[in-house]
């Protein structure tokens, strides 16, 4: 999970963290065989909200990717929207 090597750095250097979440890790209903495993869905759960708390920016690719990540995570972290 590449975000966190990012949240790490960033904290570490107090750059921005800027997170692109084109497939938010808490929205996937179906993984691949080869990547299906518990420990997945768990890295998720423990990962991307620290990210997503920590980021300056987040940005998605949809509306309804902007919406969910905002209704998950409140206070909404700064989205924007991608065409």
């Amino acid at each position: 999970m590449v975000h966190e090597a990012a949240r790490r750095l960033a904290a570490r250097t107090g750059l921005p963290l800027v997170v692109d979440m084109r497939d938010p890790w808490s929205l996937v209903n179906r993984l691949p065989e080869d990547l299906a495993s518990p420990v997945v869905y768990w890295m998720a759960g423990r990962f991307e909200p620290r990210a997503v708390r920590e980021a300056m920016l987040v940005v998605t690719n949809t509306a309804a990717a902007r919406r969910e990540l905002q209704a998950r995570y409140p206070p909404p972290p700064s989205v924007s929207r991608l065409s």
